[in-house]
């Protein structure tokens, strides 16, 4: 049994009614839009609040601490940026 497949014609027709066979291509996604989508988180909000209420009542030791856990869930952003810049050069590979 021989199959030959569709024809130029009917390859043609059907691209032209459905489009062709080919994947979206995906958005960029940059380090700032992660870094940015980092603070649309609610704790990241609370604990913004939670450091300035801490100096207006100037207790220290929890400016200290809010304002270091602050840093250290925003900083995982650099995980993030580590990760992009390999996704990137992977693809200039391929």
């Amino acid at each position: 049994m021989k199959y030959t497949g569709l024809s130029l014609e009917k390859v043609k027709e059907l691209q032209i009614q459905y489009g062709k066979n080919a994947l979206p291509e995906e958005k960029e996604i940059t380090a700032i839009k992660i870094f940015l989508s980092q603070f649309s988180n609610p704790l990241i909000f609370l604990l913004l609040f939670a450091g300035l209420i801490s100096i207006f009542s100037k207790k220290y030791f929890e400016i200290v601490f809010i304002f270091s856990v602050l840093l250290l869930s925003v900083g995982a952003i650099i995980i993030i940026i580590i990760e992009l810049t390999k996704t990137k050069l992977s693809r200039k590979r391929s």
